[in-house]
């Protein structure tokens, strides 16, 4: 918009996917973990978050690194869309 002097971008994540190379985690208001806003898949973190020990906790985020690469590489193979997901993103939070 060369009038406004704003420049604008668009996120193409259908067209132009880019799941490979995503590291982001989210953490929704009910304590789930979402690894990919693509699928409907959630990880139960709250009690993990509030009683576990520093060691748990080291372990659970490795445990979600390796997920998330897994997730990653099945939503390359599929032609999973966003409106195949129960979840509206709206109703996530982050």
């Amino acid at each position: 918009m060369p009038s406004l002097k704003v420049k604008v971008g668009f996120i193409t994540p259908i067209s132009n996917p880019f799941c490979d190379g995503c590291s982001k985690l989210r953490l929704t208001a009910e304590g789930k973990i979402k690894l990919c806003l693509r699928t409907d898949e959630e990880i139960h973190a709250k009690d993990i978050i509030r009683k576990g020990t520093d060691e748990e906790l080291d372990n659970f985020i490795q445990h979600l690194l390796i997920q998330k690469e897994i997730s990653n590489q099945n939503i390359q193979k599929s032609n999973y869309a966003f409106s195949d997901c129960v979840r509206v993103m709206t109703s996530i939070g982050g």
